[in-house]
């Protein structure tokens, strides 16, 4: 976990405030978050219905992850007893920018119900 420059953050400390997400720094100089995580962590607590907003938004671009990156977070995920679930990270996963992460989240949060909530 030392070979590559990375931290914590919480993409949303009012709904989410246990969820920690690993941003990882890209020789790009921009940080980078896995797609996986946000799905299961985030994402997944809203309805699947998303709005014309957020469908206007476009797709995230995201790109594989490479190999430093795929050991940092198995490092993390056996660390933290399979905080991201059982799964190994591997070659098939996703990063994201996590800026344009948050763009799109923040479409989301306002105009998609949670599940289970009357929040939103």
């Amino acid at each position: 976990m030392d070979n590559i420059d990375w931290k914590w953050t919480k993409i949303d400390p009012y709904l989410f405030d246990n969820v920690l997400v690993p941003m990882i720094l890209r020789k790009d100089g921009e940080y980078w978050i896995c797609a996986r995580i946000v799905n299961s962590l985030i994402l997944d607590n809203f309805e699947n219905n998303l709005s014309p907003e957020a469908r206007e938004y476009g797709c995230l671009i995201g790109y594989l992850c490479n190999e430093e990156e795929i050991k940092l977070m198995n490092a993390i995920n056996i660390t933290f007893k399979n905080i991201f679930g059982p799964g190994e990270f591997n070659e098939n996963d996703m990063m994201v920018r996590y800026d344009k992460f948050l763009e799109f989240y923040n479409i989301v949060k306002r105009t998609v119900k949670l599940r289970d909530s009357g929040k939103n």
